[in-house]
């Protein structure tokens, strides 16, 4: 029997180094296209702590920043100040790199106010107690031949339960359809949803987008009823929005409200 002796690797030190450190951690950090929050990395090496900062444009690409260290970090933690961040709208990683080759991934996951990512030990994140209330946000009236638009705070809902409109259209004959959009800040349609029943002249209709599951849209005493999904959430900046086919000038929407959960517990 032969026994396959696999000699070890030196540690790597600075002394390896005879031009002197060259140590680095790429941090790599994707975000949602609306979030735009600074992200800040801070820890300890042997020679005290560091801390350095790195700018969002929320471009919704994988952007990577390199940091110069003086030697190998003792821990460190990749977090954001910004309250408004969600759980799931930052993600980063970060990878040790030595002599200019990345060794190792140290660490990977998601980045918000309540749950930074650290290394080398990570907090278990849970949610406690997690319940929810109904909220609801609500839109002016427009002008006459005008949309409906709702624009919401930051995680207002964070489920979309219904969404409702009531548009009363005037004499000019054509057949009005409402659709419903849902988009981020920067009026990129994320989500889009139409009954298959058209709006004639002089009638008024009450739409009614829900996430309670029906077969097909529904239409009784001039309300029609269409499902929309269960899990549309609402972050800083995102719109609601009616896009109406053959909307006239004397078309009106008289109301327009959203109702969805917020929860009341955070994660921690």
């Amino acid at each position: 029997m032969v026994d396959n002796i696999v000699k070890s690797i030196p540690l790597v030190t600075r002394d390896a180094f005879p031009w002197g450190p060259s140590l680095q951690i790429d941090v790599e950090v994707q975000t949602l296209t609306y979030v735009t929050g600074d992200i800040q990395v801070s820890g300890m090496t042997k020679e005290g702590p560091f801390v350095f900062q790195i700018p969002s444009t929320g471009s919704g690409t994988m952007e990577t920043t390199y940091i110069t260290l003086s030697d190998y970090p003792i821990f460190f933690t990749i977090h954001t100040s910004d309250d408004t961040i969600g759980v799931t709208e930052i993600w980063a990683s970060a990878f040790l790199r030595v002599n200019k080759t990345r060794l190792f991934n140290l660490a990977n996951g998601h980045v918000s106010y309540q749950s930074p990512l650290s290394w080398p030990y990570q907090p278990i994140n849970k949610e406690i107690n997690e319940l929810s209330k109904l909220s609801t946000v609500d839109s002016d009236s427009p002008a006459a031949g005008s949309e409906v638009l709702m624009t919401t705070d930051n995680n207002v809902l964070n489920r979309i339960r219904s969404v409702v409109v009531v548009l009363d259209t005037d004499a000019t004959v054509a057949n009005r359809r409402v659709h419903l959009q849902i988009t981020d800040s920067a009026d990129n349609v994320i989500y889009e949803h139409f009954p298959s029943i058209d709006q004639a002249a002089n009638t008024i209709y009450r739409y009614v987008f829900t996430s309670t599951p029906h077969v097909a849209d529904e239409f009784d005493n001039n309300c029609i009823v269409c499902a929309i999904p269960n899990n549309i959430s609402l972050s800083t900046g995102m719109k609601i929005k009616t896009l109406t086919t053959n909307i006239q000038a004397g078309d009106q929407f008289t109301s327009a409200k959203a109702w969805g959960e917020v929860k009341t517990t955070t994660q921690v």
